[in-house]
């Protein structure tokens, strides 16, 4: 359900590629916001308004989910489209973005 209403929300005229807007999301996910981590994922796994990189995609995802957001079946679906090499990839971006971010993400 989280999800729909997600998916609504993104495609309610939102203009993505927008550089304002786009600075927007990714400032916001940068500060932790689990919404705005979410998008930024989605834009990546979608390539609308980012190139398309399933690798930054899975890490905005993970991060999202350390934030507290359920991406559970975003995630699956996701790694579908992914190698283990990919996964294992993002997965070391993850890590190391919250090693460089630590305030950013609860205890």
């Amino acid at each position: 359900m989280r999800v729909l209403v997600l998916l609504a929300l993104l495609w309610s005229g939102f203009s993505f590629g927008e550089t304002s807007e786009l600075d927007e999301i990714r400032a916001k996910a940068e500060q932790g916001n689990k919404v705005a981590q979410f998008t930024l994922a989605w834009m990546y796994a979608n390539g609308k308004g980012v190139p398309e990189d399933n690798v930054l995609a899975y890490m905005w995802i993970n991060l999202a989910g350390a934030n507290g957001a359920d991406v559970s079946k975003a995630k699956e679906i996701l790694v579908q489209e992914m190698s283990q090499a990919d996964i294992s990839k993002a997965q070391e971006l993850t890590r190391q973005y919250i090693k460089d971010n630590p305030a950013v993400f609860p205890e």
